[in-house]
């Protein structure tokens, strides 16, 4: 589980260092929320996941939070939650993490 831990961190790390690299963005503006920390949150997740069940167990979590996803995202955004000013993904992260950490 550690070694789970320590690889997720360091994937996390290599995307924060990569958005710093060129220097030229303050921290104010720095995108927190990348691809590569995506992929360091999504695979310590996935990780717990299947430690802790087994294969049926986590083929019926995906299929859960697939339609419950789904069923978000179309109950906020009616007719247009798919475009990008519509859509609740960007809602909550502007919520949580504010508007200059995005892009």
């Amino acid at each position: 589980m550690l070694r789970l831990i320590k690889r997720a961190a360091i994937i996390f790390a290599i995307g924060l260092a990569l958005n710093i690299y060129p220097f030229t963005t303050s921290i104010e503006n720095l995108r927190i929320l990348g691809v590569l920390q995506r992929i360091g949150i999504a695979y310590i997740l996935a990780s717990i996941c299947v430690l802790l069940l087994n294969r049926r167990g986590v083929i019926s979590l995906s299929v859960v939070i697939l339609i419950t996803y789904w069923l978000l995202l179309l109950s906020v955004g009616s007719n247009n939650a798919y475009t990008l000013e519509n859509n609740l993904d960007r809602t909550v992260y502007i919520a949580v993490l504010g508007e200059p950490h995005l892009w």
